[in-house]
């Protein structure tokens, strides 16, 4: 599949000058046939005053059906790595908002987490525009608590997701993680 058409730079850069409509937070989830963990994501995010974007790398299932009926707006691009992908979206998707909250398909946020979002979002901290999020490895229907990442395949379970898109861009490094150049400061996540 190849990208659709996209606003210039200018224009997309021009669309995150001020919040419109009443979407407080876009939504990018990155796709690649992904049917079966997709319908639990999209629920996860019920809560959230938000639009959902979504980029697919060429799924031949029925991802694309899946999101279009929760209402995502679907755009395709081919998948160089996760850093690429991201920074075409912050480049290209038509935001309608400056904060976003970056996320794959088979990730998804826990309704306390909706409610912190939903409740930091509604009057942001001065000088903040970025959220480090916790992340919790579920294997096999189970909290994986203790062991952590490693550190050379993934840098940190604190993951630098959600923020103003203005101020973030992805940067590729030798491991399959992907870390974000960071222009201001960030709050770390709550205990």
């Amino acid at each position: 599949m190849k990208a659709e058409k996209f606003p210039s730079t200018t224009e997309a850069d021009d669309r995150k000058q001020t919040q419109t409509g009443a979407d407080r937070l876009s939504v990018v989830i990155l796709t690649y046939n992904e049917q079966a963990n997709l319908p639990a994501c999209l629920e996860s995010l019920k809560g959230l005053d938000c639009e959902i974007l979504l980029v697919d790398s060429g799924s031949t299932d029925a991802t694309i059906e899946v999101a279009r009926r929760a209402g995502a707006t679907v755009f395709t691009h081919p998948f160089e790595n996760y850093a690429a992908q991201r920074n075409w979206a912050q480049k290209n998707l038509p935001f309608h908002t400056n904060w976003v909250l970056h996320l794959d398909a088979d990730e998804r946020l826990t309704p306390a987490l909706v409610k912190e979002i939903t409740r930091v979002l509604k009057a942001p901290p001065d000088a903040i525009n970025g959220f480090l999020l916790r992340k919790r490895t579920i294997f096999m229907g189970r909290w994986i608590r203790h062991g952590g990442p490693v550190r050379r395949a993934c840098p940190s379970s604190e993951m630098p997701r959600l923020f103003d898109g203005r101020m973030y861009r992805f940067a590729s490094t030798a491991s399959f993680a992907d870390l974000l150049k960071v222009s201001s400061r960030s709050l770390p996540p709550r205990q």
